[in-house]
């Protein structure tokens, strides 16, 4: 009813809007993931959703 299971979503709006901002800034993949946290997965899916 009220429990919600397993592990909390890390793309979340906020976080792929501070992605693609970052990347039309001119960072590279790999700076994005230093300062989001993020895997180069999570960057790339940020980036194409």
């Amino acid at each position: 009813r009220g429990t919600r299971f397993g592990r909390k979503p890390l793309l979340v709006a906020d976080v792929i809007q501070r992605v693609r901002k970052l990347r039309r800034a001119g960072r590279t993949v790999p700076e994005i993931m230093r300062q989001t946290r993020l895997s180069k997965a999570s960057v790339y899916r940020a980036l194409s959703v």
